[in-house]
């Protein structure tokens, strides 16, 4: 590998060490949260910009939000923590191996999570945009037509890897 090479997946490698550490302490902060918002002494402490009084509706919609963000930063943390896997495999000199196959396929079943969280919020945007009163529909689709996109780039890429792998035990074989 050149220079040029080994520097961007250094680079990219301590990228991706922080963005591990940014959505693990995003899980921890959204888990306080709920926490201080369960306690009633607690959460009477608290200034929120919503009235959280202890009816169920509130409760509810609180708590259902925070679980929602805590499965996003969990989902956002299992992709950087595969992309540090997949990118040491590559500084290693690692290519085509199972591992990053395994790595590449975790990105694709968590990007299809995130799709999915991403359908959940804006149905749950249009519910309280009617519960509301307000019956005209502005969601914006941009980041979903983005994230399929690069699903697409994603599954591209695990597709040429398997294909290499083959490629590389048929050759290992033919000796």
């Amino acid at each position: 590998m050149n220079k040029g090479i080994k520097f961007s997946l250094k680079f990219l490698s301590l990228l991706s060490v922080i963005a591990k550490g940014v959505f693990a302490f995003a899980a921890a902060m959204f888990l306080f949260v709920g926490v201080v918002i369960a306690i009633p002494p607690l959460r009477d402490q608290v200034t929120t910009n919503m009235p959280i009084d202890g009816s169920l509706n509130n409760m509810t919609l609180a708590f259902g939000a925070l679980i929602l963000e805590i499965i996003l930063a969990l989902i956002l943390f299992s992709i950087a923590n595969s992309l540090k896997n997949l990118i040491n495999n590559m500084q290693q000199g690692h290519f085509f191996t199972a591992n990053n196959l395994r790595y590449l396929k975790q990105i694709l079943n968590n990007m299809w999570e995130l799709i999915s969280l991403q359908g959940i919020f804006i149905v749950g945007a249009l519910g309280f945009d009617f519960y509301a009163g307000e019956y005209t529909f502005n969601s914006d689709f941009t980041s979903l037509l983005i994230m399929f996109v690069f699903l697409a780039i994603f599954y591209t890429t695990y597709t040429l890897i398997k294909k290499g792998v083959v490629l590389k035990e048929d050759n290992d074989s033919f000796i």
